[in-house]
C-alpha cells in the first residue's frame, strides 16, 4: 500500500511511497525510525543509509544490493535483510545501480 493506504490497483496509488504503520515505527530503534520515515516517502529509490563509516541497505534495498552489488548478507543470514559497504566505495556502488536503472539516495 502507498502512504495513503491505496493498493496498486487503485488509480490514486503512488508507487513512490509506502504505508508503514506508526506503531511499527515507534517500536523500531532510533536509527531504523529515521530510515523508515525517509523510506516511506522514497519507496521507489534505493537508500544507502550511513552508519559510521559504512553505508547500510535494508529489506528490499538489501536484496538489490545483494543481487546487483554482490554484497553479502550481514552475518551470512538472509533473514536479517541487511547488507553494507564501506563509505570509500560509495561512488562505485551508486554508479553500478544507476547504470542498472535504479535511482539512489544516501542518508
Amino acid at each position: 500500500m502507498d502512504i495513503n493506504k491505496n493498493k496498486p490497483n487503485d488509480p490514486d496509488y503512488d508507487p513512490t511511497t509506502l504505508y508503514i504503520p506508526k506503531e511499527y515505527i515507534k517500536k523500531a530503534t532510533p536509527g531504523m525510525q529515521q530510515y523508515w520515515k525517509f523510506k516511506e516517502y522514497n519507496f521507489d529509490k534505493v537508500l544507502f543509509f550511513k552508519l559510521g563509516k559504512f553505508y547500510e541497505m535494508f529489506y528490499d534495498d538489501a536484496i538489490i544490493g545483494n543481487k546487483h552489488l554482490d554484497l553479502n548478507w550481514m552475518g551470512g543470514d538472509i533473514k536479517k535483510m541487511h547488507v553494507g559497504f564501506p563509505e570509500k566505495v560509495l561512488e562505485e556502488k551508486a554508479a553500478i545501480l544507476i547504470s542498472a536503472g535504479f535511482t539512489v539516495n544516501q542518508l
